[in-house]
């Protein structure tokens, strides 16, 4: 008898819990998901924007390094 009681209380316990988070998967939807999705596009934008400007930058540094190295280079030979 005791335990067909503690399988019913398991039982019952599991439909409460599925039952809680039915309900608040459904209010995530119906109220947040939007905005936790616009957030993520937000960030993946800036992230990709970030990664270029750090490209463009890396760009520029190795230019100005080239053209450190060359006029170094022209200064040495001078003397």
């Amino acid at each position: 008898m005791f335990a067909t009681e503690a399988l019913g209380a398991a039982f019952g316990n599991i439909i409460i819990a599925s039952g809680s988070l039915l309900l608040l998967l459904w209010l995530l939807k119906k109220f947040a998901w939007s905005n936790i999705v616009e957030i993520f596009e937000k960030r993946a934008l800036k992230i990709a924007t970030d990664i270029d400007e750090a490209k463009k930058a890396n760009v520029n540094a190795q230019k100005l390094s080239k053209s450190a190295k060359s006029g170094w280079q022209i200064h040495k030979k001078k003397r």
